[in-house]
Parts: structure tokens; C-alpha cells; sequence
């Protein structure tokens, strides 16, 4: 059950914002032709679908499990717009139910978070290297440490007809958990669709 709910939090924070941003590699910036989904998904999206897909798989022989997830929703409005509403991170408090505390250290870009929840055996501090996200661009991203220690993935924004388009890849190879790969792509994919119907909120003014 821990580590059910371990991965609830972590896959939402995921979206809110992604964890320990690396300056390189560069991406090219995103667009709707180079938007790495099918076809008739992006349409569907232009119509303001949030798609969320979750694969888990797990590998008996070398006794591991892996996650792919992919995400993508388009915001009412401009990434310039959204994007400095959603890095006040130390407001996250006030948004997100279980978040106690938040605070932001500018000049180390450094988040601190305290979580709270009832389904929480005890709170969670959690300490994150982001800088603010002012305009769109990509952000590589890992989680160093805890349940998904070893995830990377990428979060991109682009503004595209006036509107701002998210994009979030991660990708993840561990340890065998104790559930089952359906429990485990259910919880992240319905996290994911959440989590980034919340951002969508908090960030139309």
C-alpha cells in the first residue's frame, strides 16, 4: 500500500513540475509536427483531449519492471501566461491538497515540499532542483532519488496558436515492485490525466 501511494505522489509531481532539470541534451523546440503521437491522438488533443498512456512491463528473468509514460494536453492559454503561474512553486500549498508546505529557495532553485496526506503512513519532505519556468521550452528531468529513483524523462511547452502545448515523457527500469504491471500503469496513467487537468486549472487566470 506504501508504495501505491509513493507512486500517486510521485507521479503527480511529476507533472507540477519536472524534477532536477539537466542542460543538456538540446531539443528541438516542440511543435505539432514533430509531437511524437499518433495522429488521430494530436487531433483529438487540438480539441483539448489530455492523453495519458501508461505501459508497465515486467521482466521475470532479470526480476525488474519498466514504465513508459507519455503525456500531452493543450492549455487554454499561452505558455507565457501559464507557465509563470505554474512556477510558484512555493504557492503549490495552497493548490494541491496534499502539499503542507512549499517554499523556493531562488538562488539555489532549490523546492522544498512537505507532504501530508491521510493515506500517508507519516509526512514526506522532498527537496528539488528546478529553476522557474518563465517561457516554453525542454526540460530533461530525473528523479535521483526514492521509489522511481532512476526515471528520466523529458517536459516541453510550446505555444502554438496562441495556446500552450505540453508534452511529458519519462521512462523507468527498477526493481520488481510488489504489484502487479496493470495496478501500476492504472495508478500512473490516471495520476498523469489528473495531475495535469489540475495544472490546467490553477494556471487559467
Amino acid at each position: 500500500m506504501q508504495q501505491i501511494v509513493s507512486l500517486i505522489i510521485l507521479n503527480f509531481l511529476l507533472l507540477v513540475f519536472p524534477i532536477q532539470a539537466k542542460s543538456l541534451p538540446e531539443f528541438p523546440p516542440l511543435n505539432w509536427q514533430n509531437l511524437p503521437l499518433k495522429a488521430s491522438i494530436i487531433e483529438r488533443i487540438k480539441k483539448d483531449y489530455i492523453y495519458a498512456s501508461s505501459q508497465v512491463t515486467t521482466s521475470d528473468q532479470k526480476n525488474s519492471q519498466k514504465l513508459i509514460l507519455r503525456a500531452s494536453a493543450l492549455h487554454p492559454r499561452s505558455c507565457q501566461v501559464a507557465l509563470p503561474i505554474l512556477s510558484q512553486y512555493e504557492n503549490y500549498h495552497n493548490y494541491i491538497d496534499f502539499i503542507e508546505t512549499s517554499l523556493y529557495d531562488k538562488s539555489r532553485q532549490k523546492i522544498y515540499l512537505l507532504l501530508s496526506s491521510p493515506l500517508l503512513p507519516f509526512k514526506m519532505e522532498m527537496q528539488l532542483t528546478f529553476p522557474r519556468m518563465t517561457g516554453p521550452g525542454s526540460y530533461p528531468f530525473t528523479f535521483d532519488l526514492g521509489f522511481l529513483k532512476g526515471l528520466e524523462g523529458l517536459f516541453q511547452s510550446a505555444d502554438l496558436g496562441g495556446r500552450c502545448l505540453f508534452y511529458l515523457e519519462a521512462n523507468w527500469t527498477g526493481a520488481k515492485t510488489s504489484f502487479p504491471d496493470l495496478l501500476f500503469e492504472t495508478f500512473s496513467q490516471t495520476l498523469t490525466e489528473i495531475g495535469f487537468k489540475r495544472l490546467i486549472k490553477i494556471s487559467t487566470p
